[in-house]
């Protein structure tokens, strides 16, 4: 994976400014990235993976479980 991807769509299509990346881990499906930004919160995680339908259910379990707690669930 080119991390470049990642640096320049944070750039392109957020308001934080990335500084640099390192890789957290790595799975079967996705690897997560650590990117370290200019303003708070000071660095993002973000997952990856070449499967969107995969991350899209991800997500969409995420959000259900979200609109149903009152605890912090990642974003």
């Amino acid at each position: 994976m080119d991390t470049n991807i990642i640096l320049n769509y944070i750039s392109e299509n957020t308001a934080f400014k990335p500084i640099d990346i390192s890789i957290l881990g790595k799975g079967a499906s996705a690897c997560v990235y650590k990117v370290n930004i200019e303003q708070k919160p000071y660095s993002l995680a973000v997952k990856y993976s070449s499967n969107a339908e995969l991350l899209k259910q991800e997500y969409e379990q995420i959000k259900f479980i979200n609109d149903r707690v009152d605890c912090k669930l990642p974003r």
